[in-house]
């Protein structure tokens, strides 16, 4: 988090730290989520298909727009980012509804939870600062 949180307060800086091949830690935080997903979205696709099915393309588009967003600029990394937090928001909640329908365990569960709840405090963090420099730019362009 340390490395994108640095970067992320100018996005000049995270721009260069992306393209000399520092990880973006919040994609990397929605894959490990997406390999705790096999077992139990068996579990939960013998219960619930459409929850499963739901899930699985909600993680699946999680790390998919994070990626595209770590290459975009402006608006469109803006939208991909907002995209990849709701879906990591849909990816959570999709298993926690899973767990309290006892489809699966709340210990199943646990470690995706846990790097899903990191991609949102990333995420959060970069949409914040992204906003903040928007509207920084646009004051400057008003004067």
């Amino acid at each position: 988090f340390a490395a994108t949180a640095a970067g992320a307060s100018d996005p000049a800086a995270f721009f260069e730290l992306r393209t000399r091949g520092m990880p973006f830690i919040a994609s990397e935080r929605a894959l490990s989520a997406l390999r705790e997903l096999p077992g139990p979205l068996e579990k939960i696709r013998a219960r619930d298909n459409d929850l499963a099915c739901q899930i699985l393309r909600a993680a699946q588009s999680a790390a998919l727009n994070l990626e595209e967003g770590s290459w975009k600029s402006g608006r469109d990394r803006l939208n991909r980012y907002r995209i990849a937090a709701g879906s990591a928001s849909e990816t959570r909640t999709g298993r926690r509804i899973a767990s309290a329908l006892r489809y699966v365990s709340e210990a199943e569960i646990a470690a995706a939870v846990g790097y899903l709840d990191e991609v949102l405090a990333i995420m959060a963090k970069i949409l914040g600062l992204i906003g903040k420099a928007r509207g920084k730019r646009k004051a400057e362009e008003q004067e």
